[in-house]
């Protein structure tokens, strides 16, 4: 869970009022009561044995948590997906603590702000998770509906991180303005990622589904293992690495021009639909082969 086991307090709803704010909803994790609130440095833990769901004073963003955790079991709504509860798990609160964010289960409606190592976001049914700021190095995500927000980061460019897709649907919203790459390595295993954003790598696998709704200009490198890469805008991709699955312009508003590292043409497909593609630098390109499959900058054999 991270932390000692008494810096973790459990939801209980047992004042039945579902304020993130009354004591009376909060136990310890030992399970003696609390007459506290959770504060600063301390994580929340929401599980089956909780009597209620949170739907009344959903911003606890001032309060810098260093874990937030809703477990399998959890049969309650969290936040509505209009008003979400809002949530900052980004408090260190020893040196070998990193701040965490675990969400399983339904209906959980969540916008995160901070900056955390890692985080799970697993949704079986529906249920919502946006990131409004900060960032997230090293998250996974594998249900549900997962929107980045223009100010929030995942797996920033300037750290080592990857973020994994492995099910349900990740939007990764334009940053205004920036022109620089937002993310590091986003490998899509599962599942839909829609990318507004340009982005260092990212390396397509399994069933995943690619849709690259920008201009990725010099910043991205797109390995694809496999899936589908729908290039649905205008624009250059700086390195397409295509091994097998297939890769389309279906979509594209205008040329979209691809540097080709590599193309392996019998076991991958280009297929150009509504509009022409430019691909540059063939001369590195080959049409037989498959050697590469399994290896790359983080190895889909390990995965």
């Amino acid at each position: 869970m991270g932390g000692s086991q008494a810096d973790v307090l459990r939801w209980t709803g047992a004042a039945d009022d579902g304020n993130m704010a009354t004591a009376g909803n909060w136990t310890t994790h030992a399970g003696s009561p609390t007459t506290t609130t959770p504060s600063d440095g301390e994580s929340v833990l929401f599980d089956h044995r909780s009597a209620t769901g949170v739907y009344a004073n959903l911003d606890q963003s001032a309060l810098e948590l260093a874990g937030f955790a809703v477990m399998p079991g959890f049969r309650f709504q969290i936040g509505t997906a209009s008003a979400p509860l809002l949530i900052d798990v980004d408090h260190t609160n020893s040196a070998t603590v990193d701040p965490y964010c675990r969400i399983y289960g339904m209906g959980q409606y969540v916008k995160l702000s901070g900056s955390i190592t890692n985080a799970t976001v697993s949704f079986p049914g529906a249920g919502k998770f946006h990131l409004s700021g900060g960032s997230i190095t090293n998250p996974v995500f594998a249900g549900g509906t997962v929107i980045v927000e223009a100010d929030g980061l995942i797996a920033p460019a300037s750290g080592s991180g990857v973020a994994k897709a492995l099910a349900g649907s990740v939007t990764i919203r334009q940053h205004a303005g920036s022109g620089t790459s937002d993310t590091a390595t986003m490998l899509a295993l599962g599942g839909e990622v829609n990318n507004y954003r340009t982005a260092n790598t990212i390396e397509v696998g399994g069933s995943a589904v690619l849709r690259q709704l920008v201009d990725a200009a010099i910043d991205t490198k797109i390995d694809q293992y496999g899936g589908t890469v729908y290039m649905n805008s205008s624009g250059t991709i700086a390195q397409f690495n295509g091994y097998a699955g297939l890769a389309t312009t279906k979509g594209a508003l205008n040329d979209f021009t691809i540097s080709a590292q590599e193309l392996h043409l019998n076991t991958h497909t280009m297929d150009l639909k509504s509009a022409p593609i430019v691909v540059t630098e063939t001369a590195a390109a080959v049409t037989h082969g498959f050697a590469r499959v399994g290896s790359g900058p983080v190895g889909f054999a390990d995965l």
